[in-house]
C-alpha cells in the first residue's frame, strides 16, 4: 500500500496543530497572575469607596503610599471599616501579592457624587519588576477603569 490515507492525513494535520498550539503558548510572555490580582483588588477597593461616598454623601480619600500601603478614610483620615473582613481598611499589597507595589504616592478623594476631587491624579499604575497596570479614574464623573 502506498501513500497516506485521508483519515492517515487528518489524524497528522491534527497532532501537528496540537504541537504548533503548545509551541506558539509555550512562547507568549507568562502571565502576571499577582499583578492581575492586586488590580482586581485595589479597583474593587476604590469602587467600593466611591459607592460609598455617593450613598453617604460625604468625601472618602483613599492614600497609596509606595511601596504598597492602601488606607482608605473619611474626615480627619478615620479609617473606614473593611467589608471583607471587618477591620479598618488598611493594608500592604505585598503582603497578599508578592512583589507587586505602586508606582508612586497617590491621593484620591471621592465627594458626595462619586467625582474625584483631585482632577489632576486620573490614573494609578500597579506594578511588578517587568509587567504594569493602569488603572484609570474619570475625571469628570469619577468611574474608575482599569487598562
Amino acid at each position: 500500500m502506498k501513500g497516506l490515507t485521508l483519515i492517515e492525513f487528518v489524524m497528522t494535520l491534527i497532532v501537528l496543530s496540537i504541537i504548533f498550539v503548545v509551541v506558539i503558548l509555550g512562547m507568549r510572555k507568562p502571565l502576571d497572575v499577582n499583578l492581575d490580582l492586586a488590580t482586581k483588588k485595589v479597583y474593587g477597593d476604590l469602587s467600593f469607596i466611591r459607592e460609598k461616598a455617593i450613598s453617604t454623601n460625604k468625601r472618602y480619600k483613599i492614600y497609596l503610599q509606595t511601596p504598597d500601603i492602601f488606607m482608605a478614610g473619611f474626615g480627619n483620615y478615620t479609617l473606614i471599616i473593611n467589608p471583607d473582613d471587618q477591620s479598618k481598611l488598611r493594608y500592604k499589597l505585598g503582603d497578599k501579592y508578592p512583589k507587586v507595589s505602586f508606582f508612586k504616592n497617590y491621593s484620591v478623594a471621592f465627594d458626595g457624587l462619586g467625582r474625584n476631587i483631585f482632577r489632576t491624579q486620573t490614573s494609578i499604575i500597579i506594578k511588578t519588576s517587568t509587567n504594569q497596570k493602569i488603572i484609570k479614574i474619570n475625571p469628570e464623573h469619577g468611574r474608575v477603569y482599569v487598562y
